[in-house]
């Protein structure tokens, strides 16, 4: 049976839903709750238990939310809009940093400092007003 003329094809699908804002923003959530998570498992202090399972909390809402979500545009086969290439860089550079620094905090023992936990806030919030600000620009 032929697809309907004017159906997206899996692959195009696939791209427009990968290259999404949705998919970009729960995927650097992910990126910076990792490194919240693996700051606060190095931590010894108390209160870094509970920031622990609130990051771990996010996580897993954000991610299975992203995936309920991914699997009905899929099904419907919604064509998505991608973000704009500038937007999508500055998220990716950061994601790729904060992925890094996750490598390093998770396998090297004395690379993790309290610290790093409000920093990461202030750079996922920084990070994303600023693809906010550079998308509204092109506009």
């Amino acid at each position: 049976m032929k697809p309907a003329p004017n159906t997206p094809t899996t692959t195009n699908l696939l791209k427009n839903l990968f290259s999404n804002a949705v998919t970009q923003i729960a995927m650097f959530t992910v990126i910076c709750c990792m490194v919240a998570m693996a700051v606060c498992a190095r931590s010894g202090a108390p209160v870094w238990g509970n920031v622990y399972m609130v990051m771990l909390y996010v996580e897993a809402v954000v991610f299975i939310g992203w995936l309920v979500w991914a699997t009905i545009m899929l099904m419907r086969r919604r064509n998505l809009t991608a973000l704009n290439p500038t937007s999508t860089k500055i998220i990716d550079t950061v994601s790729l940093a904060m992925l890094f620094y996750w490598f390093v905090a998770t396998w090297i023992a004395g690379t993790t400092s309290p610290i790093v936990v409000p920093v990461t806030a202030v750079i996922y919030a920084a990070t994303l007003l600023l693809a906010w600000l550079k998308a509204k620009k092109q506009q």
